[in-house]
């Protein structure tokens, strides 16, 4: 299950936005994020081995003995010029981050979208990495 520390501390949180470029803060986010997915995949014996970072979601591949995973997750900005990233179900109605199989770490098409929230993502990632995947089209 996802670190409470991570969750507890960027749940929620608005960060500034500084229109054209990612602020500081959310990079900070950002950063956090890539070190709790890393500890995520490392929990289930697996490996972080790509990370992307865009204006205001990140996304990257987990890989566990042959077989990947994609992940990709946005915060939405908010009216007030600031991104809150949701983290729990209790936050928000709907799973703000998406995870499925690939066939490998440049596989951005890849198997059923499987929409998650954050703090359930190591349970969906481990079963995605037990699964068969089959092939993208």
């Amino acid at each position: 299950m996802a670190t409470s520390t991570f969750i507890k501390k960027w749940n929620n949180k608005p960060l500034q936005d500084c229109g054209s470029y990612v602020s500081e803060e959310y990079n900070k986010f950002q950063n956090a994020f890539k070190r709790e997915m890393t500890k995520i995949a490392n929990n289930i014996g697996a490996n972080l081995v790509s990370f992307s970072k865009g204006h205001y979601d990140v996304s990257g591949f987990i890989e566990r003995n042959g077989k990947f995973v994609y992940f990709s997750y946005s915060s939405a900005l908010s009216r007030n010029g600031r991104s809150t990233p949701t983290l729990t179900y209790q936050q928000s109605t709907y799973p703000t981050m998406l995870c499925r199989t690939a066939k490998n770490n440049k596989d951005y098409r890849g198997g059923t979208n499987n929409s998650v929230w954050f703090e359930n993502c190591e349970n969906v990632i481990d079963k995605l990495l037990n699964t068969e995947h089959k092939a993208s089209f």
